[in-house]
């Protein structure tokens, strides 16, 4: 396992400083998350939340790149919506370039965005805190990191409908991943 400076070292020379201090942030989100549901591998939550947005800042061109050269399989539609892009290739950099071979954090990176309908509490834990990280300013976030304290999943279904809502809206294609997570969560906050 790679250590947090190594990592840190890593992303800054990736990422703008707007979105390296977002990836800080979201780890100290992440690990006020794991406190409060009692989540103890602190060290995974520290990698993935500092590595999630590794590929954010690649161009469309570097970024399809990667995809090539890894043999990345995107849906129809992740290949009509590059914005979808930096996830899974992200959690491919992480494993091939970083040399990071821990499946769980490999995983939250790559469904941080779309979400899964079997996400691990680790997955939900860098999901939200993504969202709500101190930096975060859009309408609804102060009721949503309100919620991550009370219930995360309740949190993930309400930050899954509001991606919906704003996919919707704007008349594109709905990822299978957040339909399917969406899906999932409902199911599990109806039965509570």
């Amino acid at each position: 396992m790679i250590g947090r400076e190594y990592a840190i070292s890593w992303i800054r020379g990736l990422l703008d400083d707007n979105r390296f201090y977002h990836s800080l942030r979201t780890e100290e989100m992440a690990l006020l998350l794991a406190k409060r549901y009692h989540f103890n591998k602190m060290e995974k939550v520290s990698l993935a939340a500092i590595l999630h947005d590794c590929a954010k800042t690649l161009p469309s061109g570097k970024a399809l790149e990667k995809v090539r050269k890894y043999g990345i399989i995107l849906d129809d539609v992740a290949i009509a919506n590059p914005l979808l892009w930096h996830a899974v290739v992200g959690a491919k950099m992480v494993e091939v370039e970083l040399g990071l071979h821990d499946e769980e954090i490999i995983n939250a990176i790559r469904v941080h965005t779309t979400g899964d309908s079997n996400m691990s509490m680790l997955d939900k834990i860098i999901f939200i805190a993504d969202k709500v990280e101190f930096g975060r300013e859009y309408g609804g976030v102060d009721y949503l990191r309100e919620l991550a304290w009370v219930d995360i999943d309740v949190a993930v279904m309400h930050s899954i409908k509001g991606t919906l809502q704003w996919v919707l809206y704007r008349k594109l294609h709905l990822h299978p991943s957040s339909v399917s997570t969406w899906n999932a969560v409902i199911d599990y906050v109806r039965e509570c």
